[in-house]
């Protein structure tokens, strides 16, 4: 994980010196669209369904280059994500706190690039880091939350700028936060989740730069 990191943070440094780069804050609304799951231990008769986390993320973001860019990311995530435990024809159910920062790096292509809209894909990898997640399940003994301490995922999608908000509507693949294991230490294996993450961000700086297109007299013509 620490090589994939700082490969990724030099490719974005690499590219700081390019002729269009931009920097802003962001907010956004994560949610699974219904993508939750149930895992089983049905040696002890156990049912364990997951909803997956919904909530808000609050950040910043630079982008660094014209056609082709780099787009670093620094994100807090405050979700709520609701289990339900069946042991025995007995239902709880319970509301964690999941608490992370989140440090996308995606590479990107804009298919339109204007001043005032750019329509854009991307793609990259995404470093989670807990920070400070409930670890306990009220009314329930004999299961042991662990959080991870960090996790490595990924990021893939599309957004639009238009003057200086900028839009991303992504699709998000990572491990589950939790390990889940019973009392004598069995690991309930658990799938990778999936997610979709809408934000809106502000550009505080943009220096977008205009191609320059000489004509038959040689006249500089902008676009």
């Amino acid at each position: 994980m620490k090589k994939l990191f700082l490969i990724t943070s030099l490719a974005a440094v690499s590219v700081f010196a390019s002729a269009q780069y931009t920097l802003g804050f962001k907010t956004g609304f994560n949610t699974s669209l219904g993508f939750d799951k149930d895992w089983h231990y049905n040696e002890q008769n156990w049912n364990l369904k997951s909803d997956l986390a919904k909530g808000l993320q609050v950040g910043t973001f630079a982008r660094f280059g014209r056609t082709f860019y780099v787009q670093p990311e620094f994100n807090y995530n405050l979700n709520i994500a609701k289990i339900h435990y069946s042991y025995n024809n007995q239902l709880i159910t319970d509301d964690l706190i999941l608490s992370t920062l989140e440090f996308p790096v995606l590479f990107g292509y804009k298919a339109v690039n204007t001043k005032l809209f750019n329509l854009r894909f991307m793609a990259g990898p995404k470093f989670r880091f807990n920070a400070g997640s409930d670890t306990s399940i009220d009314n329930v003994q004999d299961l042991i939350l662990e959080a991870r301490k960090a996790q490595i995922g990924l990021d893939a999608g599309l957004g639009f700028d238009v003057w200086r908000f900028s839009v991303d509507v992504r699709y998000n693949l990572i491990q589950q936060l939790y390990h889940y294991k019973t009392v004598d230490q069995q690991e309930i294996n658990m799938a990778p989740i999936n997610s979709f993450t809408v934000s809106v961000g502000w550009k505080l700086l943009d220096t977008y730069k205009a191609k320059h297109y000489y004509n038959k007299n040689n006249e500089v013509i902008k676009r």
